[in-house]
């Protein structure tokens, strides 16, 4: 312990050199008076142990501020404007605030952090689920709040995350969604009535269905994207609301090209070069432009898909179906579950199984018919284990 009176050199100004606890700190103090004043302050709190360094002082007195912080300041300026939008991408960042806005911050926005409680959490959900949001639903918006709060708990404003594990009192059922996978002759109509409705649109539709992309990953797609030699398409990039950003699983990946498919996007780009040659202008760098040649619009591309489908008087279907379909024909045609997952750019083999366990519904029933048939041809005698002496009976069926 020691507590110093100093004064460097060249300066006017006096220091206090404290070593306490094997902490050290140099406290300026002003001029000489106010210095030796003040050292004898601090010796008389070391001696009846009230003494806090100042560096203490101020973290003490940051942590109670932040105390009284609400969820609303937190979320907004620290974490959304922090880590969400420095770290996540653009769509998974409007995600949380469509959940803030929506749904957490009307109900506990003016709450503070630390006075949030795991009730809370649980009527919160228990309310959403009762106005009929779908419980997939509210396990994101609780897992949004579950995000905020492990944040303020690295920043030690809080010392637990009390909405944790909300898979415990919102239970989402564990069966995927049903998926809808076209058969080859509900594809083949579907872009013959695209050709004729909607054909500017109609090779970028084929593009879904013969390579499983995203369609922010079509939409995203450059000339420079083709290896018409190689016959592959690299994706590199996804565009979601006009920006520019990577492939859902972070990383491009490289899918093969098959041969009906480089022939309609031959013809498409030999016709928008042409379009583009009338109208005295260079061809657009994007494979699917839109009017304004910075790609295609997603919300605009949405409506021509649905014109479509109604005209063709179909099932319904969710663009994202064309993605669905082609693994599951993949799958049901036997490749390789390594070769599908690299195609769609899945992150495991685990993943292509859990989405696409099923098959395409017209060559499930081969499956069963081939089984039903061999027990049906089947005949002879079945053994049944006697359960009294060991024995094996032989018995016969019609």
């Amino acid at each position: 312990m020691g507590v110093k009176v100093l004064k460097p050199k060249g300066r006017n100004r006096w220091y206090l050199s404290i070593c306490h606890r094997g902490k050290r700190e140099l406290r300026a103090v002003g001029g000489r008076d106010a210095a030796f004043a003040a050292r004898k302050d601090v010796e008389t709190a070391i001696g009846n142990g009230t003494f806090v360094f100042e560096r203490d002082q101020v973290a003490a007195e940051e942590k109670d501020a932040a105390k009284d912080v609400t969820l609303k300041k937190y979320a907004d300026e620290t974490w959304m404007a922090g880590h969400v939008a420095n770290n996540l991408k653009p769509s998974t960042a409007r995600y949380y605030r469509m959940n803030l806005d929506a749904h957490l911050l009307p109900t506990l926005g003016a709450r503070k952090l630390a006075d949030i409680t795991r009730q809370d959490v649980k009527a919160l959900a228990f309310e959403k689920a009762e106005k009929g949001i779908a419980k997939s639903y509210v396990h994101g918006i609780v897992r949004t709040l579950s995000a905020i709060l492990n944040h303020a708990v690295e920043d030690g404003i809080i010392t637990a995350n009390v909405a944790t594990r909300p898979g415990r009192f919102v239970k989402v059922p564990k069966d995927r969604e049903w998926i809808v996978a076209l058969t080859p002759v509900e594809a083949k109509h579907f872009l013959d009535t695209a050709k004729k409705a909607a054909v500017r649109y109609y090779p970028l539709f084929a593009a879904a269905l013969f390579t499983g992309a995203r369609q922010g990953e079509l939409l995203g797609l450059m000339w420079d994207d083709i290896d018409w030699i190689g016959k592959f398409i690299e994706i590199k990039r996804a565009k979601y609301m006009g920006e520019i950003q990577t492939p859902k699983s972070g990383k491009g990946r490289r899918v093969d090209m098959s041969d009906g498919l480089l022939g309609i996007l031959k013809d498409h780009r030999k016709a928008l070069a042409a379009e583009a040659l009338k109208e005295g202008r260079p061809l657009s760098e994007w494979v699917f432009p839109s009017p304004t040649d910075k790609g295609s619009d997603g919300d605009n591309l949405r409506k021509v898909f649905h014109s479509v489908q109604k005209k063709a008087k179909m099932r319904k279907f969710r663009f994202h179906d064309l993605r669905h379909s082609y693994a599951s024909w993949m799958i049901a045609g036997g490749e390789s579950l390594a070769y599908v997952k690299e195609q769609m750019g899945h992150s495991s083999i685990k993943v292509t199984v859990d989405i696409y366990g099923h098959l395409v519904p017209g060559e499930n029933r081969e499956a069963a018919n081939r089984i039903s048939d061999k027990v049906l041809a089947s005949g002879g005698k079945i053994c049944e284990q006697d359960a009294n002496n060991g024995a094996v009976e032989a018995i016969g069926y019609a």
